[in-house]
Order: structure tokens, then C-alpha cells, then sequence
């Protein structure tokens, strides 16, 4: 894609061929979008580039997603509206794991565009790491980021299973204030949660190998936030981030806190889920309180055997998934390359614009 005119302060792109490219989820409030109310911020962006509203329909729109974990449902109410101003060629391009061929327009779904997110992989190979000797000097590994009700959560349930040195866990680094539900789900534990605050400031920096002495990850994908303070859901689709990617690479068995059916979409991608060892019904259970409970039985379980031997016994099979991740990163921006151009080609030469 070659851009012809855009400025940082605007969601509104267009192409040298006149394609609009339009990122939904930027600055505007998921509920406004959701709800059908988007059409304040689409003015605002049609202005800056001059373009009546009234001739939007000469141009193809492509709804640009790959920032962000949204579904076809969470756009549909902004497609509807791009379809009452007449527009007729309308795609999508999401993060998301859709089965794109189901919807009525163009879309291409791309699990694998978030893998280098603040672009952590390169210094993370260059650490050069002897996985067979690296000292498991804790039980679990729990990097939840910036604090939500139920990372809150989960950090509780954790410290009632495990003493605070079983286990690394960062939540709150950036001294988020939590919310009245936030303090309540968090109860007596301390805050903020942080691995080493002069060595790791922000999730995508690698520079502690603290962040490797467990055989264990439970991995909080940004998916998981569905559900937030007053029950509403954001998230309803899976979405793979760097969270994930990351704990591949590190050669940890992984146990996910995210939406149902996303660890069968890590399935799909080739990566070794360890079924054999891991319990992963949790991902077909539908209530977000349920699953929580589910997760921590098996964490629970988990914590009964010798996961550090577990965890030498199949380093070849983590180390595969670690390959993948890495096939991932060389290339993946090539193949999602080549999906988004044959949406854009159904595009190319029809624009009725003189």
C-alpha cells in the first residue's frame, strides 16, 4: 500500500489508486463505533481531506483493523452507514481470527501481524540464551501488564496458590491507579506487581532473564479484556498479540486467560498446545467468571507436578514452537502481504472518481 496523503492526526487514508483506508478503532471510543455512532469522527476526517460526504461513494473503503482485535460484527454498524451514503465497495482487514470467506464483502483476517509488536524479537535472539541450562528459579510467570479487573483477579488467585518469590508477575508497571472494582478484585496483594522495575519498564522490553526462570506461563492476551467494569464485553473474537509470541519463544508451557476458542486458533497456526500435558477445556467455557475458576483449577494442577522436569522432558517440542514463532517474524509480513493485495486488487481500477 503507497500512500498518497495521510497526517498522524487523522484515521482517514487514501491511496495512489484512491482506495480509502479507514482505521476505525483510532481515537474513537469502541462503544461510539459499536453503537453506530461514528459518523461526528468520519465528517471530521472527510473534511481534512476535502471530500463531501455526498461522494464517498465513488470511492472503494477498506476498514482497517490491524491495530487492533475487532470482529466483523463490532464494524458492521460503521459499514451500514458507509452503505446508506451509497458506497458499494466496501473490505476489511482484520487481526482478528475470522472466517472471512463467510462475509459478504472483501476481508483478509492476518493472526499473524501482531508477532513483533515494539519489535522485541530481535534483541530477545540476540540474548542467545541456553535454554537447557536456564535456572527455574520460580513456579509461574504471569506478565499482566496494565491493570483490569480480571488481571486483578487472577493476580488474587495466584497468591493464594503461590508465595509472592514462586512467582513472576508484573501488574501496574506504568502506576496505573486501579479502580474501586480493581481494588476490590486485587483484595490484600500488593500493588503495583513489578519483575524488576530498572530492568523491565515497559511489556515489550526482554532485558531481565527473570522473565524465563519458569517452566509455566499463564499468558493474559489482550483478548481476555472483554469483559470490563460493568460486565460489558469489548473483545468477542480471539486475537493473537506478541503475548503469546513471546511465551513461545521463551520455551514455557503455556496456559492462556483470553476469550473461548483462542487456543484452538494457536492450534491452527501449527504450535504445539501440549494437550497431553495441559488441560485446555477452559477455552470452551463461555462464562467469563466460570473460565476464570476453570484456568486456576488447572494452574492448581499444574503446580502439583514437576513442571521443571516436564519442561526439560519436552524442550525439543517448545523449541519447535519457538522455530515457528521465528518463521513467524522472517516471514509473515510477506504472506500477509500477499492476502491484503488480492483484496486490494478487486479494488484497483474502479474507482469512479475523475
Amino acid at each position: 500500500m503507497v500512500v498518497a496523503e495521510q497526517d498522524v492526526n487523522t484515521r482517514l487514508q487514501i491511496d495512489e489508486y484512491g482506495i480509502i483506508y479507514y482505521q476505525l478503532w483510532n481515537n474513537i471510543g469502541t462503544d461510539i463505533f459499536k453503537q453506530g455512532g461514528g459518523l461526528r469522527y468520519l465528517k471530521e476526517d472527510l473534511l481534512y481531506h476535502k471530500i463531501n460526504i455526498n461522494n464517498i461513494k465513488d470511492y472503494p473503503w477498506v476498514i482497517d483493523l490491524l491495530g487492533e482485535g475487532f470482529s466483523p460484527q463490532d464494524i458492521e454498524p460503521f459499514r451500514q452507514l458507509l452503505v446508506s451514503y451509497g458506497v458499494k465497495q466496501i473490505g476489511a482487514f482484520f487481526t482478528a481470527c475470522i472466517n472471512v470467506e463467510e462475509l459478504p464483502y472483501p476481508a483478509v483476517s492476518l493472526p499473524e501481524q501482531m508477532v513483533d509488536v515494539g519489535n522485541w524479537h530481535n534483541d530477545f535472539k540476540e540474548q542467545n540464551i541456553d535454554w537447557h541450562n536456564v535456572p527455574m528459579t520460580h513456579q509461574v510467570v504471569c506478565l499482566a501488564g496494565r491493570p483490569s479487573v480480571v488481571r486483578c483477579t487472577i493476580a488474587r488467585k495466584l497468591f493464594e496458590l503461590l508465595e509472592q518469590e514462586q512467582i513472576i508477575i508484573s501488574l501496574g508497571i506504568n502506576g496505573e491507579d486501579l479502580s474501586p472494582a480493581m481494588k476490590k478484585a486485587l483484595g490484600s496483594c500488593p500493588y503495583p506487581l513489578v519483575v524488576d522495575i530498572e530492568e523491565v519498564e515497559q511489556d515489550n522490553e526482554l532485558t531481565s532473564s527473570k522473565l524465563f526462570n519458569a517452566p509455566l506461563q499463564l499468558i493474559h492476551e489482550t483478548s481476555w479484556d472483554g469483559v470490563i467494569y460493568d460486565g460489558r464485553h469489548i473483545w468477542n473474537t480471539p486475537f493473537i498479540t506478541e503475548k503469546t509470541y513471546k511465551a513461545l519463544s521463551f520455551r514455557q508451557l503455556p496456559v492462556w486467560c483470553t476469550v473461548p476458542g483462542f487456543v484452538n486458533r494457536v492450534r491452527e497456526l501449527g504450535f504445539d498446545v501440549f494437550d497431553d500435558i495441559i488441560d485446555h477445556s477452559y477455552d470452551n467455557v463461555k462464562d467469563p467468571e466460570k473460565r476464570i475458576n476453570v484456568i486456576m483449577k488447572e494452574i492448581k494442577r499444574l503446580l502439583t507436578l514437576d513442571t521443571r522436569q516436564i519442561r526439560l522432558n519436552v524442550l525439543d517440542r517448545l523449541q519447535k514452537n519457538a522455530d515457528i514463532v521465528d518463521e513467524i517474524v522472517l516471514h509473515g509480513c510477506y504472506r500477509n502481504g500477499i492476502k491484503i493485495q488480492k483484496v486490494l486488487d478487486k479494488f484497483k481500477d474502479k474507482r469512479t472518481v475523475g
